[in-house]
């Protein structure tokens, strides 16, 4: 990545190419930490679903750091703001990490065959708290919402990871 596929220049200009670019290898990344965890590993659905979920938070993570208010925004260094509207990358957002949220329970399901309520209530607190920020966002589209929306949805993506992990560790009994 270091050379943006020696096409730095463009995939800067084009922040969707650029994002699709840098998503296209965090599935291959968990593939390789997969296979470094446990040499040999098969490609079975509960992998598939967790290489969909690293893509997907990649892209909500990208995209949340690039979504700027217009007191943020300047002309030479382009944001999914400026480029599609703060309405815009709010809707594609709410629509990512509520397919995210989606993926995790799918994943939990697809390895233990159920859904603790354990699990789904740190879940569903952190989803409703990352909505309700950016909603604060779109609202108040400001540099200290900007940096909340950062932190929150970056504390929603770790905790979904640790509860996925959590409860299906403590399922298998590893």
């Amino acid at each position: 990545m270091g050379k943006e596929f020696f096409i730095g220049q463009w995939l800067n200009q084009s922040l969707t190419c650029y994002a699709i670019s840098h998503m296209l290898v965090m599935p291959l990344i968990i593939w390789w930490l997969a296979n470094i965890a446990v040499p040999g590993v098969t490609l079975s659905v509960p992998m598939q679903i967790l290489m969909l979920l690293s893509f997907t938070a990649g892209f909500i993570f990208e995209i949340t750091r690039k979504f700027k208010g217009p007191d943020e925004d300047r002309k030479e260094v382009p944001t999914y703001s400026s480029i599609y509207g703060i309405k815009t990358v709010f809707i594609i957002l709410v629509i990512l990490i509520s397919v995210m949220l989606l993926i995790q329970l799918w994943l939990i399901m697809a390895t233990i065959g159920e859904m603790p309520s354990l699990s789904l209530i740190p879940l569903a607190m952190f989803y409703i708290l990352s909505l309700y920020q950016l909603t604060s966002f779109l609202r108040h589209p400001c540099i200290r919402n900007r940096k909340r929306n950062e932190a929150i949805v970056g504390l929603y993506m770790a905790v979904g990871y640790l509860v996925c992990a959590i409860t299906i560790f403590t399922a298998v009994n590893v």
